[in-house]
């Protein structure tokens, strides 16, 4: 599945749950791990609106925590 059809089924299931401030997310390759909170190309908009919630910081770094071991 290309790229874009993922980043399109990412934000369809972030605002299924609440929104792209709620939902946390990973990115895992060989050698790093990248720990992000909420959906890409979507924070830009929220950010300028003020309407940034940082819930999805707690799950991420939990994510994060498991990772590491």
């Amino acid at each position: 599945m290309p790229n874009l059809y993922c980043a399109i089924i990412s934000n369809i299931g972030a605002a299924l749950v609440g929104g792209p401030g709620i939902v946390p997310g990973r990115n895992v390759g060989t050698d790093y791990a990248l720990f992000e909170p909420g959906c890409r190309r979507v924070t830009l908009a929220i950010m300028v609106a003020n309407h940034a919630s940082p819930t999805a910081m707690i799950p991420t770094a939990t994510m994060m925590l498991r990772h590491l071991g």
